[in-house]
């Protein structure tokens, strides 16, 4: 088994870093690397400049704000997000919430619920 990453992977963890480096505010990456939790407001500010890129959720459709990423690339992107350190996407709107409403959801439902769970408009738990 080939656990390297192929050239696409490594430029994507590029572009990611290049990412991170650049619009993770300083604020927040200096708390956590003094090992503080992020903080709501730290939270909600990340998610949406990922949301921003269509990372917020990655895996999610496009029509929805997501990127459609594949497994690599959300595995480098999570990666990367905890190597800078960053917060992590909220976890319940995007990996448990959107995927059920992708799946059962009417499309009103979606188009409603959807770009608000990714910015954390609505936050649930």
């Amino acid at each position: 088994m080939d656990l390297d990453l192929s050239p696409a992977q490594r430029a994507f963890r590029d572009e990611v870093r290049a990412f991170i480096r650049e619009r993770l505010p300083d604020d927040i990456r200096r708390r956590l690397r003094q090992g503080h939790p992020p903080c709501k407001e730290d939270t909600v500010t990340w998610q949406r400049i990922l949301h921003g890129r269509g990372w917020a959720a990655p895996h999610w459709p496009r029509a929805y704000g997501g990127a459609e990423l594949g497994t690599m690339e959300r595995l480098i992107l999570l990666d990367e997000i905890y190597r800078a350190p960053a917060p992590l996407p909220q976890v319940f709107n995007v990996g448990m919430l959107g995927p059920v409403l992708l799946k059962y959801g009417t499309e009103a439902q979606r188009e409603y619920f959807m770009p608000k769970l990714a910015r954390l408009d609505l936050w649930f738990c």
